[in-house]
């Protein structure tokens, strides 16, 4: 019985930290990383009107914290595997994102690579508030140019 016991008063120590962890960060936004090419416009897909990474997948949660430390971390699945993907914090133009030429006013906040599978994580402590007009986080190569982007707004 005794050991019944310890286990459960664990058991609710752990659930009230995980809780107050989630809880601690209220402002935090997740948005799906899409293909930008199928999801978002044309202007993204490669000379033959494909995709330049198909299946490709992710997601950004942006989470502004205190002390002016706004933290961003972007996860990519199945995309091109062993590639240097560079991550960019662009603003709206057009209809949510979508210029002429793609994205406009971006700014590269840094890059990663994939593993042999496309799986991939980037995670930025961005000293200095992210400007309030970035909205769109996009994944690029060198050689495609944007493969993932978000269709809802970051923060």
């Amino acid at each position: 019985m005794r050991k019944i016991s310890v286990v459960f008063v664990l058991v609710v120590v752990l659930a009230a930290i995980l809780t107050t962890t989630a809880l601690a960060a209220p402002g935090a936004t997740k948005v799906a990383l899409v293909d930008a090419c199928n999801e978002i416009g044309p202007v993204f897909c490669d000379p033959s009107g494909a995709s330049e990474a198909p299946g490709a997948r992710g997601s950004a949660i942006f989470n502004p914290t205190p002390k002016n430390k706004d933290i961003l971390r972007v996860t990519v699945k199945k995309s091109l595997p062993l590639t240097e993907h560079e991550v960019y914090a662009c603003t709206p133009d057009g209809a949510f994102g979508v210029g002429e030429s793609g994205y406009t006013n971006c700014t590269l906040l840094g890059a990663f690579t994939t593993n042999g599978k496309g799986n991939g994580n980037f995670k930025l402590n961005y000293a200095g508030a992210f400007d309030p007009n970035w909205k769109v986080i996009a994944v690029n190569t060198v050689t495609t140019g944007t493969i993932l982007a978000n269709e809802m707004p970051i923060q």
